[in-house]
Protein backbone atom coordinates (compact mmCIF):
# COMPACT_ATOMS: atom_id res chain seq x y z
CA UNK A 1 0.00 0.00 0.00
CA UNK A 2 2.71 2.52 0.98
CA UNK A 3 4.70 1.73 -2.15
CA UNK A 4 1.58 2.37 -4.24
CA UNK A 5 1.10 5.81 -2.65
CA UNK A 6 4.74 6.68 -3.24
CA UNK A 7 4.50 5.54 -6.86
CA UNK A 8 1.39 7.65 -7.43
CA UNK A 9 3.14 10.66 -5.88
CA UNK A 10 6.23 10.17 -8.02
CA UNK A 11 4.16 9.90 -11.19
CA UNK A 12 2.16 12.99 -10.26
CA UNK A 13 5.35 14.95 -9.53
CA UNK A 14 6.91 13.89 -12.84
CA UNK A 15 3.75 14.86 -14.71
CA UNK A 16 3.66 18.22 -12.91
CA UNK A 17 7.30 19.01 -13.77
CA UNK A 18 6.63 18.33 -17.45
CA UNK A 19 3.36 20.33 -17.46
CA UNK A 20 5.00 23.26 -15.66
CA UNK A 21 7.97 23.28 -18.05
CA UNK A 22 5.62 23.55 -21.04
CA UNK A 23 3.55 26.21 -19.27
CA UNK A 24 6.69 28.29 -18.70
CA UNK A 25 7.58 28.10 -22.40
CA UNK A 26 4.02 29.27 -23.19
CA UNK A 27 4.29 32.13 -20.69
CA UNK A 28 7.60 33.19 -22.23
CA UNK A 29 6.00 33.32 -25.67
CA UNK A 30 2.99 35.19 -24.30
CA UNK A 31 5.36 37.67 -22.63
CA UNK A 32 7.26 38.20 -25.87
CA UNK A 33 4.11 38.81 -27.91
CA UNK A 34 2.48 41.08 -25.33
CA UNK A 35 5.66 43.09 -24.71
CA UNK A 36 6.00 43.85 -28.42
CA UNK A 37 2.40 45.09 -28.54
CA UNK A 38 2.34 46.95 -25.22
CA UNK A 39 5.30 49.23 -25.86
CA UNK A 40 3.74 51.15 -28.77
CA UNK A 41 0.30 51.12 -27.10
CA UNK A 42 1.37 52.14 -23.62
CA UNK A 43 4.62 53.98 -24.28
CA UNK A 44 7.60 53.78 -21.99
CA UNK A 45 5.19 53.21 -19.17
CA UNK A 46 6.59 55.81 -16.82
CA UNK A 47 3.54 56.22 -14.65
CA UNK A 48 4.78 58.82 -12.21
CA UNK A 49 5.52 56.26 -9.50
CA UNK A 50 9.08 55.86 -10.71
CA UNK A 51 8.51 52.38 -12.06
CA UNK A 52 8.39 52.11 -15.80
CA UNK A 53 6.72 49.80 -18.25
CA UNK A 54 4.28 47.87 -16.14
CA UNK A 55 0.64 47.07 -16.53
CA UNK A 56 -1.22 46.22 -13.34
CA UNK A 57 -3.25 43.06 -13.58
CA UNK A 58 -4.27 43.17 -9.92
CA UNK A 59 -2.84 44.91 -6.86
CA UNK A 60 -0.25 42.18 -6.43
CA UNK A 61 0.25 40.89 -9.97
CA UNK A 62 1.75 42.89 -12.81
CA UNK A 63 3.08 42.52 -16.32
CA UNK A 64 6.38 44.24 -17.07
CA UNK A 65 6.61 44.88 -20.79
CA UNK A 66 9.99 46.58 -20.80
CA UNK A 67 13.14 45.96 -18.77
CA UNK A 68 13.38 47.99 -15.57
CA UNK A 69 16.74 48.97 -14.07
CA UNK A 70 17.19 49.80 -10.42
CA UNK A 71 20.30 50.86 -8.57
CA UNK A 72 21.23 47.28 -7.72
CA UNK A 73 18.62 45.14 -9.43
CA UNK A 74 16.56 44.80 -12.59
CA UNK A 75 13.40 43.15 -13.86
CA UNK A 76 13.04 41.71 -17.33
CA UNK A 77 9.83 41.49 -19.31
CA UNK A 78 7.41 39.08 -17.70
CA UNK A 79 4.73 38.50 -15.09
CA UNK A 80 5.53 39.30 -11.47
CA UNK A 81 3.80 38.62 -8.17
CA UNK A 82 4.35 41.11 -5.36
CA UNK A 83 2.32 40.52 -2.20
CA UNK A 84 3.62 43.87 -0.87
CA UNK A 85 1.69 45.48 -3.75
CA UNK A 86 4.61 47.77 -4.67
CA UNK A 87 4.64 46.50 -8.25
CA UNK A 88 8.39 46.50 -8.39
CA UNK A 89 10.88 43.87 -7.30
CA UNK A 90 8.19 41.24 -7.31
CA UNK A 91 8.83 37.56 -7.80
CA UNK A 92 8.74 36.39 -11.40
CA UNK A 93 5.94 33.87 -11.47
CA UNK A 94 8.09 31.29 -13.26
CA UNK A 95 9.93 30.95 -9.93
CA UNK A 96 6.74 29.98 -8.12
CA UNK A 97 5.95 26.33 -7.62
CA UNK A 98 2.86 24.14 -7.37
CA UNK A 99 -0.48 25.72 -6.52
CA UNK A 100 1.10 29.18 -6.17
CA UNK A 101 2.32 29.00 -9.77
CA UNK A 102 -0.99 27.72 -11.16
CA UNK A 103 -3.00 30.29 -9.21
CA UNK A 104 -1.02 33.10 -10.85
CA UNK A 105 -1.36 31.44 -14.27
CA UNK A 106 -5.16 31.37 -13.79
CA UNK A 107 -5.13 35.09 -12.91
CA UNK A 108 -3.01 35.89 -15.98
CA UNK A 109 -5.36 33.93 -18.23
CA UNK A 110 -8.36 35.79 -16.81
CA UNK A 111 -6.57 39.07 -17.58
CA UNK A 112 -5.74 37.91 -21.11
CA UNK A 113 -9.44 37.18 -21.61
CA UNK A 114 -10.21 40.78 -20.57
CA UNK A 115 -7.56 42.36 -22.84
CA UNK A 116 -9.80 42.72 -25.93
CA UNK A 117 -12.30 44.81 -23.94
CA UNK A 118 -9.53 46.85 -22.34
CA UNK A 119 -7.96 47.53 -25.72
CA UNK A 120 -11.32 48.39 -27.26
CA UNK A 121 -11.96 50.99 -24.54
CA UNK A 122 -8.45 52.35 -25.03
CA UNK A 123 -9.00 52.56 -28.79
CA UNK A 124 -12.34 54.36 -28.36
CA UNK A 125 -10.85 56.86 -25.96
CA UNK A 126 -7.91 57.59 -28.22
CA UNK A 127 -10.16 57.95 -31.25
CA UNK A 128 -12.25 60.55 -29.39
CA UNK A 129 -9.14 62.52 -28.46
CA UNK A 130 -7.83 62.25 -32.01
CA UNK A 131 -11.09 63.47 -33.56
CA UNK A 132 -11.28 66.36 -31.10
CA UNK A 133 -7.71 67.33 -31.88
CA UNK A 134 -8.43 67.25 -35.62
CA UNK A 135 -11.48 69.50 -35.11
CA UNK A 136 -9.43 72.00 -33.12
CA UNK A 137 -6.73 72.11 -35.82
CA UNK A 138 -9.36 72.47 -38.55
CA UNK A 139 -10.92 75.39 -36.62
CA UNK A 140 -7.52 77.03 -36.17
CA UNK A 141 -6.72 76.63 -39.88
CA UNK A 142 -10.12 78.12 -40.81
CA UNK A 143 -9.24 81.39 -39.03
Amino acid sequence: MENNVLEVLRKAATKERKRRAVAIVCLEELTKQLAEAFSPLMGDGFDGSGYNAIHSITNDLYFRYKRHEGAENYELEGFYFDPRQNQVWGKEITFLQGKDFWHQVARILAWVDELPDLLSRLESSRNLHFMRLKKIIAAIQAI
